[in-house]
Parts: structure tokens; sequence; C-alpha cells
């Protein structure tokens, strides 16, 4: 467990549009939240309508009154499955409905994938077939994200983080990074954390703007959990700010760990 806690990487990421040190209002017109597991809802390691309607997103825009609308996961009876298995006797395998609920948005405001790592948060798009026979995370990638634009003809995909900037939100949650160790932690085998290389590479290709566009500038502020800190990026893109604090404070308890 005392490794487990230290290998967790968790990202608090809240963008306010136009955001000063003088302003205390808090504006949820937009509403968005990106991450994993824990933010999508997971109750015993799988989605359903009612673990996703009392996941803390929802409880929050409940209690905030704002939008939430979510993916939302049809239960119970026979139903096409997805099976997930990290190899741990910790977790068995686990089997997820790939029906999503009706009606269903055509939008989500919570496009937390279970088990997507920080890397894929910014690489990887819905891409057809719909369920990928025995890819439980691509599978939730497009049922998550890509529902219902792959059943059109030409469809468009973002990833998670071009998903969340092309809503352009006024208040977003980022929780990222238990997808990246908690393999490791599950098997106790510290070579199954994602290592430094994506983080250094994948993002650099991608073509993120790291600067926003247009008049209105936004202020990004950022928590890591690895060490605690905390850091204000004016003027720059959700991209930006969640590689300049979760990346690099990563790779620092990295270093540190491997010495």
């Amino acid at each position: 467990m005392k490794m487990q806690f230290k290998m967790v990487t968790f990202v608090l990421l809240i963008l306010c549009s136009g955001l000063s040190a003088q302003q205390t209002a808090l504006d949820t017109t937009t509403f968005v939240v990106v991450g994993g597991g824990l933010s999508a809802g997971v109750v015993d390691s799988v989605l359903t309508a009612e673990s996703q309607k009392q996941s803390y997103p929802a409880l929050m825009a409940a209690q905030m009154n704002a939008l939430m609308p979510l993916p939302q996961f049809r239960d119970g009876g026979p139903v096409p499955v997805t099976s997930m298995d990290l190899g741990s006797k910790t977790l068995p395998p686990t089997n997820q409905s790939t029906l999503r609920a009706l009606p269903f948005p055509l939008f989500t405001f919570n496009v937390s994938v279970p088990l997507l790592k920080v890397w894929e948060g910014f690489q990887s798009r819905p891409a057809r077939p719909l369920v990928p026979d025995g890819d439980y995370k691509q599978s939730l990638i497009n049922l998550v994200m890509g529902y219902p634009e792959l059943t059109i003809e030409n469809p468009v995909s973002w990833s998670q983080i071009e998903y969340v900037e092309m809503m352009a939100p006024t208040f977003v949650i980022v929780e990222m990074g238990f997808g990246d160790v908690i393999e490791g932690a599950l098997n106790g085998d510290a070579s199954k954390i994602t290592g430094s290389a994506p983080f250094a590479t994948e993002h650099d290709c991608d073509g993120h703007a790291y600067d926003c566009a247009g008049p209105d500038r936004h202020g990004v502020l950022c928590h890591s959990g690895t060490g605690g800190r905390r850091s204000w990026h004016r003027g720059r893109s959700i991209a930006a700010a969640v590689w300049n604090s979760a990346w690099r404070p990563c790779d620092a308890w990295r270093s540190s760990r491997d010495k």
C-alpha cells in the first residue's frame, strides 16, 4: 500500500476564464472534467449509469447547478461486454457493458476514461470499429469520447485534451496519472509504470498550441500531488498547464526513486 501511495500522481487543474488574483467568483457555465476511473465514476471496476451519476463530478455539478451531460452506460440484462484484465490477483477481470444508456447526449462534459495514461490523454482518439475485439481501453475511448460520432460518415475524432479544449470550458477539473501507475501498483512491478520517454516525446510532437487563441486569456491553476507544488499559468492552454504541472514533477520523483 505504501508503494501505491508513493507512485500515484494526482493532478487537479482548475481553469477559469479571465481569472485574476482579485476575482473570487467561479464561472461554472461550462464545467468539464477529464481524467480516469476516479472521475468517470468506476465502482467495482465497472462503469454503470448509477455509478456515473454518483461520481464526484456529477455531485459537484448538482451542487453548483451546473450542466453535466454524462456518457452513461446501460447495465443489467444481456448486454455485450468488453473485458478488463490487469493480470492482478488483487483486481480480478471484470466485464464492462458496451451499450450506452438512452437517451444519450451528443456531447459529454465528463470525458474521463478508466486506465487511460497521461500521454494517451493527448494522443489516443476514437476510431472504428466502435468496440474492437479484446481492446477494453479503446472500446471505452470510443464509447465515451466518440459516440455517437463514430456512427456517422466522416466522424471527427478528438483526444481527451482536444475534446476539453473544444468545449471552451469556464471551469475544468483534470485528474490524471493513476492509469500510469495502477498496473504496476497492483502487480508489485515498478517496470509497468509509464517511463519518462512518452512524456518527453509524445506531447511535444502533438502540435498543441501552448498559447490561448483570441483576446480572452485563460489562467490555469495546477496542483501536483507528487510534491504539493502549485503553479499558476496565465495565457496557457490546458495542454500546456497539464504538461508543466504533471510531467515534470513526475520525472523528478522518478529520478529520486531510481537513485
